[in-house]
């Protein structure tokens, strides 16, 4: 906690407040400025992401967020067939520089350009090893690294940062078995930052600012786990998270 303590940024790290960002383009709080973790920390506990494909760096906090409570999400059939074939094994925090460089990877039918560069692994390495990012690795059978996602805890919120598939379906598989394992260990919520159809198809909704901005600040104190173990207990194959909102 000492160290963390000394990385976080004071309010007014950005040229502007996230309820005072740009509406044009949406969001941008901050152009510039460096990459690394005492100011990812800072950018985070304000409910600011770096994101972008061309210099400078860009800061963000849009007017709306892509959010999911976990007793929305939506598990396809084809996906929990998947899932019950056991095609795929999962672990947490195993290989998190692979699966950033996995995300960073050019996607077939996509521009190769990408914002995860040198700076930006070396950043978001330092705060997996202060325990504030989190890799999920997906296998497969012969023991590839077949997909993945990282990204980083705020309080009870689990921010998305990016996932990757070499095969078929394997961040879906990576994506429902993180979800159901945040959801066992009190969580609130994962974030999606903006609103995309695979994301809406999972069950996210949007969210104004404000309310994320609550969201975090109501969640702020939530206990994380120290060591992330996949759970062989917790298996989204029979999870039915509508049950969340069943009333006893």
């Amino acid at each position: 906690m000492g160290a963390e303590k000394a990385l976080m940024a004071p309010q007014g790290f950005f040229q502007r407040r996230p309820e005072n960002a740009y509406a044009h383009p949406d969001g941008l709080v901050d152009l510039g400025g460096s990459m690394n973790a005492a100011r990812l920390i800072g950018a985070y506990a304000q409910g600011v992401y770096p994101w972008n494909h061309a210099s400078p760096l860009k800061w963000w906090s849009p007017s709306k967020r892509a959010v999911l409570f976990f007793g929305d999400l939506r598990i396809e059939k084809n996906l929990r067939r998947l899932l019950r074939q056991k095609r795929y094994s999962v672990t947490f925090d195993v290989d998190f520089e692979s699966v950033m460089r996995g995300c960073a990877r050019p996607r077939p039918g996509h521009l190769p350009v990408t914002w995860i560069d040198e700076d930006t692994v070396r950043a978001y390495r330092r705060l997996f090893a202060l325990g504030r990012a989190h890799s999920v690795e997906v296998w497969d059978r012969d023991g590839t690294l077949a997909g993945g996602l990282y990204g980083v805890v705020q309080g009870g919120v689990f921010v998305i940062e990016s996932q990757f598939a070499e095969m078929r379906d394997a961040s879906k598989v990576g994506f429902v078995t993180l979800m159901r394992h945040l959801r066992e260990w009190g969580f609130v919520a994962a974030d999606g930052k903006v609103m995309t159809g695979h994301l809406a198809n999972f069950g996210m909704k949007d969210i104004s600012r404000s309310a994320y901005l609550g969201l975090l600040h109501a969640s702020r104190e939530h206990q994380v786990p120290q060591i992330w173990l996949a759970d062989p207990a917790l298996d989204p194959a029979e999870w039915k998270p509508e049950d969340d909102y069943l009333t006893v």
